[in-house]
């Protein structure tokens, strides 16, 4: 998404997130990428996103997300399952345009 021309509207997206040291990119929600790069009245930097976090594939409940949302308590951590319809910032490059899941079988 980095070098995709600006939103005009909000867009369904897939989330991506590093779950393990070391580990790689992997699908662990999906939400809404909106168009606005304004965030509580600050203008958001070029590397990230504001997003809303619509629903956690259930085994990532429990990862970290890349940015707490802001508006959370000072010394909260809130993992991804704690996180879904909130607006938070996510790294441009972690999120994929469209809203269906990869099914990855091992």
């Amino acid at each position: 998404m980095p070098n995709m021309a600006p939103l005009t509207q909000d867009e369904q997206c897939i989330l991506l997130q590093t779950v393990e040291p070391g580990g790689k990119l992997v699908e662990v929600a999906s939400g809404l990428v909106m168009a606005s790069r304004v965030m509580h009245g600050a203008r958001l930097a070029e590397d990230v996103a504001k997003v809303k976090l619509v629903m956690v594939v259930p085994e990532y409940r429990y990862a970290m997300p890349p940015f707490q949302p802001p508006g959370t308590d000072e010394g909260d951590v809130l993992p991804l399952g704690d996180c879904t319809s909130w607006l938070m910032t996510w790294p441009k490059n972690q999120i994929r345009l469209g809203g269906v899941f990869r099914v990855v079988r091992k």
